[in-house]
């Protein structure tokens, strides 16, 4: 279990990581008998994972940072897969069109370390942390 404080830390070190974000290609799976579904990322990963050995889970956090306009960012939990060529690709469907998609950032925990974290969320699946401003 994660406690207010460390969710906290966390956070502030994934915001220390938000350079290290990737832009995540998306793919579409085609399946005779299964297909990945919209909003429900760590299942897709986890299912097609299981189908197709060669492939990894990967968990991680989408970045937003609203183009600095706010004093605060947000984090959302998401997940893709890792193919047998290191290249990260995700493969859940979007309802809308991402032409420039959201900065990935690894999330570096196990994966129930990071499901545990889920729980200790603000919203669901969300974190959020706010800007340190410099005074003037």
């Amino acid at each position: 279990m994660f406690t207010e404080a460390q969710v906290a830390e966390y956070t502030a070190g994934l915001y220390k990581r938000r350079y290290t974000g990737v832009r995540v290609r998306s793919f579409r799976v085609i399946c005779a008998d299964w297909q990945p579904r919209p909003n429900y990322c760590h299942t897709n990963v986890t299912e097609f994972c299981q189908r197709n050995s060669d492939y990894t889970p990967v968990r991680g956090w989408l970045y937003f940072d609203y183009c600095e306009a706010l004093d605060y960012v947000k984090f959302l939990a998401h997940s893709v897969i890792r193919t047998p060529d290191a290249e990260l690709t995700d493969i859940t469907p979007s309802n809308r069109e991402r032409p420039d998609p959201y900065p990935f950032i690894e999330a570096l925990l196990t994966d129930e370390d990071f499901y545990a974290m889920l729980e200790h969320t603000e919203e669901e699946n969300l974190v959020y942390y706010t800007r340190q401003r410099n005074s003037a």
